[in-house]
């Protein structure tokens, strides 16, 4: 059953529907319903690509607006990424006293700490630079003439392919899990575009088979977003990349705290100069961390939901109180200079935009095809991510 509501006023601006329909008929819903607003360039993702891109625009005087959720102004950068993870660093350095180590010793460390550390400590002070920045961005887009516009994109079926939803739903605030945002299901306004550039930024990648409670299994998303209470005391992080090992080598610092890495591959941190890694791995085993590498995970198990039991294929078990899985982050963008193809190993945030919908079609790990100049295989539609 379908109901679409007309709400009053919506002749003198941006129209409102709701609809109570299934995700895969939303397109044949509003199909007919006209835009009430043009833009020159619309970007969908408040990154900072979309960011640079938007505002050069509108100096340039175009006429601009910029499409993301209420929550992620900033993008990946400002709220699950740069920023928090190193606001993350300098907030256990702080409450830990680990500066001060190398002045009083250990004794210093664990008569100021006193009680174990949790991560809603941590966490604040990561809340308070995240709104901070947030507001820096929407002062600097709306202070350069950009209409920012809260809700989901989703490109309409239309002949020119320049036809854009913006959806929201009732749960459109909470954050929940990577794609909380993609049952979208009420109308906020119907807008075209001369120009479209999509920039929705990463998403950890994640293992198909894992249950990610973001309690006792998690991403590095899921970690700043509060579902864990404290530091664990024995983490198993899967992946020695730099997220893992940021991570790893942050909350190895907490009294308390063993870590476990582990990777499939021969080193820890292989794309880092290896007199580099050595020592970090080096000061990590100093702390009771320990680094299991050329291993494969066979499956992953609960225990009395308190414990994570790691099985790998040269039959050890593994147990720790919290599994963080960091096995790279997914992007969306496949770059084709000339003869030489780039993909970038990481899945794009583009599910729910109905790519099909314009003719393009992104693959299972969320990747489009751009030419050197970003346009995908509709000219007036450019890609741009996190590389």
């Amino acid at each position: 059953m379908l109901r679409l509501v007309r709400r009053s006023g919506w002749r003198v601006g941006p129209r409102h529907f709701s609809a109570e329909v299934k995700p895969s008929d939303f397109s044949e819903v509003l199909r007919n319903l006209r835009a009430s607003e043009h833009f020159d360039l619309v970007v969908i993702g408040s990154g900072p690509a979309g960011q640079k891109c938007a505002i050069d625009s509108a100096k340039h005087g175009k006429k601009v607006a910029i499409i993301d959720k209420k929550d992620m102004h900033g993008g990946v950068c400002v709220h699950t990424g740069t920023i928090p993870s190193k606001t993350f660093r300098e907030a256990v350095l702080h409450l830990t006293a680990h500066r001060h180590k190398g002045f009083y010793g250990n004794a210093y460390t664990a008569s100021t700490t006193g009680k174990r550390l949790s991560l809603e400590e941590i966490l604040d002070r990561v809340k308070k630079v995240e709104d901070a920045e947030t507001d820096l961005t929407r002062n600097q887009l709306t202070r350069n003439g950009i209409i920012l516009i809260n809700g989901t994109a989703r490109f309409l079926p239309t002949e020119d392919k320049k036809t854009i939803a913006v959806l929201s739903n009732d749960s459109y605030t909470e954050k929940t899990d990577a794609q909380r945002h993609n049952d979208a299901n009420i109308c906020k306004r119907v807008l075209t575009a001369d120009k479209v550039l999509i920039a929705v930024g990463t998403r950890p990648a994640r293992r198909p088979d894992l249950d990610y409670d973001g309690r006792l299994i998690f991403d590095s998303d899921q970690l700043l977003w509060g579902g864990v209470d404290i530091v664990p005391k024995r983490l198993i992080v899967v992946g020695a990349g730099v997220i893992g090992m940021e991570y790893a080598s942050m909350i190895s610092i907490i009294p308390g705290t063993q870590v476990t890495v582990i990777d499939g591959r021969k080193e820890i941190l292989d794309m880092a100069d290896k007199e580099v890694s050595d020592a970090l791995c080096y000061y990590m085993r100093k702390r009771g961390s320990r680094f299991l590498t050329e291993e494969s995970i066979v499956k992953v198990e609960t225990k009395d939901n308190s414990e994570v039991l790691v099985y790998l294929t040269s039959g050890k078990v593994i147990v720790g109180d919290a599994l963080l899985y960091t096995q790279g982050r997914q992007v969306s963008i496949v770059y084709k200079f000339h003869r030489v193809t780039v993909t970038c190993c990481v899945q794009g945030n583009v599910a729910g935009l109905d790519l099909e919908a314009v003719g393009l079609a992104a693959n299972k790990r969320g990747v489009l095809d751009v030419n050197n100049n970003f346009q995908t295989d509709v000219p007036h539609m450019y890609l741009l991510t996190t590389l």
